[in-house]
């Protein structure tokens, strides 16, 4: 039980670092192109975690095959949220890109025949409820870049479970996975910005270095290796709840640093958002059970 409730906390300021990003990129890095950028954080990322774990790295078949399938598909969820988000509204993007925290447990009922748990889902439907609040505004069109963006949201519920059965049922280093996702998505976002980007970097400034580092370092490095090394401990559903705190983040570092402000029901949705990351730790069979004077099981 302590395990998980760390695990979640580091899953929380890991999700928090991503919801960091979309400020610094469009602010900060607005001169470098998508693959590119991508191409030199996890380049600046991987060689972090190959100097820093490198007495933990593996090429063990099982290990090179969950990392291969996690670095496509964290691939394609960066992919995906980039393209998709150019080609919807800002909050239509926010709204679906959070869809994992529906998709996940729905794949996992689905497909792995896992039984939903009836906190999870009520948890679930009400953190959804809270990003359209924060992210919709009142306002819903739907087009091909709303589509990608489900796609995103579908490549990045995968991901969560995927990691889940590695670090969990095959019991496989998360550290040596991390070092063959990042290395992954680096190669494939070099080779993709030579194919279709011209000019595809123009950083220049010591402020532009620092926020390029950032990412690389706390947003990208930090959030590898923290997600897996933190699933071990947690479920997949926990996660996919975890991971829409990060459109609440966004909104807070956009309000502090942007200026950006939301509406009456952009508050009520940050409420939501943060009721249910908070509920999500609270073992409420436990209060009743002690409210109601009944003896409490412990785990």
């Amino acid at each position: 039980m302590k395990n998980s409730k760390i695990a979640d906390l580091v899953l929380i300021l890991a999700v928090a670092m991503w919801g960091s990003t979309y400020y610094v990129i469009k602010h900060e890095l607005a001169g470098v192109e998508p693959f590119m950028l991508n191409a030199i954080r996890f380049g600046i990322s991987s060689v972090i975690i190959l100097l820093v774990f490198r007495k933990r790295l593996s090429l063990e078949r099982k290990t090179l095959k969950f990392g291969a399938i996690l670095g496509l598909l964290m691939f394609t969820f960066y992919l995906t949220g980039a393209f998709g988000a150019r080609l919807t509204t800002v909050s239509n993007a926010g709204f679906l890109c959070c869809l994992a925290v529906i998709i996940t447990p729905l794949i996992e009922f689905f497909v792995i025949k896992k039984k939903i748990e009836k906190k999870i889902a009520i948890i679930a439907a009400l953190t959804l409820i809270g990003v359209g609040c924060l992210t919709l505004g009142g306002e819903f069109t739907f087009g091909i870049g709303d589509i990608i963006c489900i796609a995103c949201s579908f490549a990045f519920a995968v991901n969560i479970i995927v990691t889940e059965k590695a670090v969990q049922e095959e019991n496989l280093d998360p550290i040596a996975i991390a070092s063959i996702q990042v290395v992954i998505v680096c190669v494939l976002s070099f080779l993709f910005s030579v194919v279709f980007e011209k000019n595809a970097i123009s950083v220049a400034s010591t402020r532009e270095i620092v926020a390029l580092l950032y990412l690389a370092i706390f947003c990208t490095a930090f959030t590898a290796v923290a997600i897996p090394s933190c699933q071990k401990y947690t479920t997949a559903s926990r996660m996919g709840i975890i991971g829409s705190f990060e459109s609440l983040v966004s909104a807070i570092v956009g309000f502090i640093f942007a200026g950006e402000r939301l509406g009456v029901v952009g508050y009520i949705g940050a409420l939501i958002l943060f009721l249910c990351i908070i509920s999500m730790e609270i073992d409420f069979e436990s209060l009743i059970g002690r409210y109601r004077g009944k003896p409490v099981k412990r785990q």
